[in-house]
């Protein structure tokens, strides 16, 4: 990033002197939700920035006669908490609500929204709808401009260098009057338009017919338009349902969209006219009028399942050992090295609960190292679900060559024989009827240090059973396996192909759960990716081999992560995690696994119940909107074929 001058001006009169003379020079920052991200791309490389945050005088949400005023840098937040937006403006608040996030809507202005001229803001479409203007500011006068007109291009709008958007006016329509907004993208929030629609109606005095239409289209057109034609055949016709949709095949003349990486032109082509007539038929309602009613029902709700199984441990006949280095220091607390590398999974307090559990001393008594090259001992990987199976036996291996020190010395205070003693939370005791003998593990470990001289040390390998297959790919190339079971509720959009999982159930058989906590975070984290995987997440966003073989990506390199639509927890459905313990035999303490078994049956389940609600079968992820309504209309093809 090339250096630049940064000033922040207090009134607008300083502002704007700036923009006068800096203005060739010169981009402004109000939120910065925007600019930030183009300094950091190296998009732009201004010479300096003018920051507006101190200028109090432009963030301002006020009633004038017949109309609303709202100054450039309120923010999103602000108009969600107006009642003044709510009762006059609803499409503005809905805008602003599904606009990105929380931390975006805390920074994002509405004149850096405007200034910025996406043709997928959604705060324009709103305006647009509403027939808002614009108050722009110079050192040579002010003017008022149509939201419209500002939008002369992508990202580009017809304001000088030396010109600031101050203000914007929303006209207030009397009587029966209603707006609405719709948005599709490409997940719940955070998200970036596919596409968008606002509506704003006013019907006549006694609501039978519309007396103005106004519908704004987003992200289908170089710019923000206004669906004129559509609006024109409706106004002064009944407010019904049918009249709508008569109307709907206008709206392809105000559109003319593009293939990106979120969606296809011949998608956006589709949802447009869906997105129109779903804020055309909210704004009716709100205005008074009667809400049409659906020709047929839309969503379809569906239930599929899936199960597998997985193994514990790499399998084929490699050799996957797992070491760790244990030592007990002479107040009873345990240091332990451990080969195993905890990428999130949780595999270091797993250790610790073990060893805790293996020696009688609590967890925090347990201080777990990995991943340190320089001095852990040896492990094949943290692959294959194998860490809690392999490090646990590797743990409980060591642990058992300290108990032995533990008991001997325990013997040798006591005066009692080792087969007598049995190793308690905290304590040695002596399990003959009638006594009450006893040591506490620390002075154990003390004597063991200083009195005895033989050190609670230890270290220990364990290599799970993994023989290469044999004929007939028979034989014991996998130490153990584990389970899972997953079943989820699905709703399908049949006009847009959008997928919500309603719930989700997952439960896996993990032996024993170590610790229960954090087998239901690993089931709710494996069911999450899986969401993503299922629903949303791609390398080529939207396309498969056969809809687009030139542009295939057999290498899965995401083509960019920005556009990377990772679940956010808005996107998450009810997700209910269980399990179930079958120990096993060769498990510490029966343990077996849960691991990347977490995130493999959600996904198929979720395919499984697309195709029972809707009757298609999705082949490759994920089941994107676009695949499903392309499937949905195939299906409908071949269905009237029949039956002709």
């Amino acid at each position: 990033m090339k250096p630049f001058d940064y000033v922040r001006p207090t009134t607008l009169p300083e502002a704007l002197a700036i923009l006068d003379e800096r203005g060739p020079d010169a981009v402004v920052i109000a939120g910065g939700t925007d600019l930030i991200v183009s300094l950091n791309a190296r998009q732009i490389n201004p010479r300096c920035v003018v920051d507006l945050k101190r200028i109090d005088e432009l963030k301002f949400i006020r009633r004038d006669g017949d109309a609303l005023r709202i100054g450039s840098r309120t923010t999103f937040t602000d108009l969600l908490a107006s009642d003044l937006i709510r009762d006059h403006a609803n499409v503005l608040a809905q805008a602003a609500r599904e606009a990105a996030g929380p931390q975006v809507r805390n920074l994002g202005t509405i004149g850096g929204n405007l200034g910025t001229a996406s043709p997928a803001g959604d705060l324009i479409a709103a305006l647009v709808a509403l027939d808002a203007t614009i108050e722009v500011a110079s050192n040579q006068g002010r003017k008022t401009l149509a939201v419209r007109d500002l939008l002369i291009g992508p990202k580009k709008n017809c304001l000088a260098k030396n010109e600031l958007i101050v203000a914007v006016g929303i006209p207030l329509n009397g009587g029966r009057s209603g707006s609405a907004f719709h948005k599709l993208g490409n997940r719940r929030a955070m998200t970036i338009s596919i596409a968008n629609a606002a509506a704003s109606v006013t019907l006549s005095a006694d609501g039978r017919s519309f007396e103005r239409v106004c519908l704004a289209l987003g992200s289908v057109a170089p710019t923000v338009v206004r669906a004129t034609a559509f609006e024109n055949a409706l106004r002064g016709r009944p407010a019904t349902g049918d009249e709508v949709r008569r109307a709907l095949p206008l709206v392809a003349e105000a559109i003319s969209p593009i293939t990106d990486l979120r969606a296809s032109a011949w998608y956006r082509a589709q949802i447009a006219p869906v997105l129109a007539q779903r804020s055309l038929e909210d704004a009716l309602a709100l205005a008074g009028g009667e809400r049409p009613a659906m020709a047929r029902p839309v969503v379809k709700r569906g239930r599929g399942v899936a199960g597998t199984f997985y193994s514990c441990t790499v399998p084929g006949g490699v050799p996957n050992p797992y070491s760790i280095n244990m030592q007990m220091r002479e107040d009873g607390s345990v240091v332990v090295q451990a080969g195993g590398c905890d990428i999130g999974q949780g595999s270091t307090t797993v250790i610790a609960t073990i060893v805790a559990e293996a020696l009688g001393v609590t967890v925090d008594q347990v201080t777990v190292h990995q991943a340190d090259t320089g001095t852990s001992p040896y492990d094949w990987g943290t692959v294959s679900s194998r860490q809690t199976f392999a490090g646990g036996n590797a743990a409980l291996a060591a642990a058992a060559q300290i108990r032995t020190v533990l008991l001997d010395s325990a013997s040798k205070k006591l005066n009692v024989p080792v087969e007598r003693l049995a190793l308690e939370p905290g304590v040695i005791v002596d399990t003959e009827p009638g006594t009450n003998t006893f040591i506490s593990i620390p002075e154990a470990a003390a004597l063991s240090h200083f009195a005895f001289r033989q050190l609670p040390n230890s270290s220990a390998t364990y290599f799970p059973k993994s023989s290469p297959p044999g004929r007939g790919l028979q034989g014991d190339t996998i130490a153990s396996f584990y389970y899972i079971a997953s079943a989820v509720d699905v709703d399908v959009d049949t006009e847009t192909g959008v997928v919500s999982v309603r719930d989700l159930y997952s439960v896996v058989d993990c032996g024993k759960a170590i610790s229960p906590i954090l087998v239901e975070g690993q089931v709710e984290g494996g069911a999450m990716q899986a969401v993503g995987w299922a629903l949303r997440e791609d390398a080529y966003p939207g396309l498969s081999p056969v809809d687009e073989p030139s542009g295939f990506n057999p290498a899965f390199e995401p083509k960019d992560l920005s556009n990377y639509p990772i679940a956010t927890s808005l996107d998450m459905p009810n997700i209910h995690a269980a399990f179930v313990e079958v120990p096993e035999q060769n498990g510490p303490f029966g343990a077996k696994a849960c691991g990347e078994i977490t995130a493999i049956t959600p996904t198929p389940a979720i395919l499984n119940a697309i195709d029972d609600a809707v009757g298609i079968r999705i082949f490759d992820l994920p089941a994107s909107p676009e695949k499903v309504l392309r499937k949905l209309q195939d299906k409908r093809l071949r269905d009237a074929d029949a039956t002709a």
